[in-house]
């Protein structure tokens, strides 16, 4: 039996999940960096997408000057 977000036929509900954000609130591109296996799982074991954040925009802003 399909599930709520399926049709009977295999292919996904028209209308199924969140509605999208306006585009204001959208954020398009990806900013990726690779890392070997034991880089990734230090970043895992903190909170790295904040501190990342702010680290990579202060030093972009002091590149700039």
């Amino acid at each position: 039996m399909p599930t709520a977000a399926e049709s009977t036929h295999g292919g996904r509900r028209e209308g199924a999940g969140r509605k999208p954000k306006p585009p204001g609130e959208r954020r398009d591109k990806v900013f990726s960096i690779k890392l070997t296996a034991e880089e990734k799982g230090l970043l895992d074991a903190t909170d790295a997408r904040e501190w990342a954040r702010d680290v990579l925009l202060k030093a972009a802003k002091s590149k700039k000057k």
